[in-house]
């Protein structure tokens, strides 16, 4: 399929730990699938490095 063409098909939607970006588009009609997501650690960097030594042993 061509790109152009993947515009004329219905929008089907993942999105991943926004809320209310999904909201917005289920509002609008458009399939979501909304993930739970959240980074590693929420982001920690400090947290990341311990759970990379850990999955590494």
């Amino acid at each position: 399929m061509k790109f152009d063409e993947t515009l004329n098909n219905d929008l089907k939607i993942i999105a991943a730990g926004i809320d209310s970006f999904a909201e917005d588009l289920t509002e609008q009609g458009v399939d979501v699938i909304n993930v739970d997501w959240q980074p590693p650690a929420s982001g920690n960097p400090e947290l990341i490095s311990l759970l990379q030594k850990l999955q590494n042993k």
